[in-house]
């Protein structure tokens, strides 16, 4: 965010001003906590919340198939793991 905000072009495209709503939901799940977390942080509905989270795990999968870096890969894989396991709680019910 902050090289975004620093950055005279950057600042004013509209396609980066959400990104400080989606960190709101993301940075609980980075720290390790649960969706429950990430619920007490929104007004989405917990479906939505839900979704866009599977979402984020679909897009990751495809990722992984299509790439031969190992560094991403990893990374990917981190941030994959990080989110099933803040999912756990809801994929037990």
């Amino acid at each position: 965010m902050k090289i975004i905000l620093e950055d005279g072009y950057m600042k004013r495209q509209k396609k980066f001003w959400p990104l400080k709503d989606i960190t709101s939901l993301v940075w609980p799940i980075y720290l390790g906590k649960d969706i429950f977390d990430v619920l007490e942080n929104t007004n989405l509905l917990e479906g939505d919340v839900i979704r866009f989270f599977r979402q984020i795990l679909d897009r990751i999968g495809q990722i992984l198939k299509a790439t031969h870096d190992a560094e991403l890969t990893q990374m990917l894989e981190n941030i994959k793991n990080k989110i099933i396991v803040s999912l756990k709680e809801i994929d037990a019910i």
